[in-house]
């Protein structure tokens, strides 16, 4: 499951650029949440021990949702009843055993995501969690995205230092807690803005446009689906993956049948698919298109 994350977040992003680094032992982190549940999948695609994330119970609806998302800590948004209050209260008991048996946990406070300036309210929850662990300390993520709906688009993650909280009053910690994350995410970090290439955009268009039409089903299907669901920009990547991974699975079973005729189909197919994926970023900044 970690290489398929792995190779998701390669695939989508096209540049994943880390500040900071990840301590080996197993520890408390807290992140902004800025682009769904994508955020878990790009930084569990940079760690490389083990680690859960708490995800919101409502991403478990479907059967494939609920076996990508089984071994991680599933609470309740919203509560609504003192069923899903006791739910939420055995899942974060959970936390303090998984540390302590050397399995770090990733926890986003604001509750639920957005792609906009700032950071949204910090919920008292990661509060009553940092109180129950025998060290209270958090590590705070910033996640940066230059356009976190993009194909291809670049991801700055910093990662802070471990930070021992001091407060016993959940408000006053779920402050200072709010007070780490503001110092890993800069409301204005801003990416390098590419240069036009005209020359370049010309000459790289034919190979970009073999990519796109050797890939149809893979890129049309997402679009349109992510379209059709995504109610705000922090989901549409969600939308694009879950309906892009069977689209290519798809096309390749495709392209494998008409191997059987024609093998050179196949070979030629993966070549242009290759060269076409590192290529179309560079045509894209050299077209000047966002």
């Amino acid at each position: 499951m970690r290489m398929l994350i792995r190779l998701l977040a390669k695939i989508y992003f096209s540049k994943i650029a880390v500040r900071g680094t990840f301590p080996e032992n197993a520890s408390f982190y807290v992140s902004n949440h800025r682009n769904g549940v994508v955020d878990g999948l790009v930084i569990l695609s940079l760690f490389k021990q083990k680690m859960i994330t708490v995800i919101g119970k409502n991403l478990t609806k479907t059967r494939f949702s609920k076996f990508f998302f089984r071994k991680q800590l599933k609470i309740y948004r919203y509560p609504e009843n003192m069923a899903e209050m006791r739910h939420n209260k055995k899942e974060l008991s959970r936390i303090r055993p998984e540390i302590e048996n050397g399995t770090s946990v990733l926890m986003f406070p604001e509750g639920t995501s957005h792609l906009g300036k700032g950071l949204l309210e910090i919920r008292e929850g990661v509060a009553h969690v940092v109180s129950s662990l025998s060290e209270r300390k958090i590590i705070p993520i910033g996640l940066h995205y230059e356009k976190g709906w993009s194909f291809r688009s670049k991801v700055f993650v910093h990662i802070g230092e471990p930070v021992s909280l001091v407060e016993n009053d959940k408000k006053k910690m779920t402050e200072e807690i709010k007070a780490q994350l503001e110092r890993v995410y800069n409301d204005h970090y801003e990416f390098n803005l590419p240069k036009r290439n005209r020359l370049l955009a010309i000459s790289l268009f034919p190979i970009v446009l073999l990519f796109f039409v050797t890939n149809l089903l893979t890129l049309i299907i997402p679009y349109f689906v992510a379209k059709k669901f995504a109610d705000d920009n922090n989901v549409i990547t969600l939308w694009r993956i879950l309906s892009g991974v069977p689209s290519f699975i798809l096309q390749l079973l495709i392209y494998i049948v008409f191997f059987i005729w024609n093998p050179w189909l196949l070979v030629g197919y993966l070549f242009i698919t290759l060269i076409g994926f590192f290529t179309y970023r560079k045509w894209k900044d050299a077209a000047g298109i966002d």
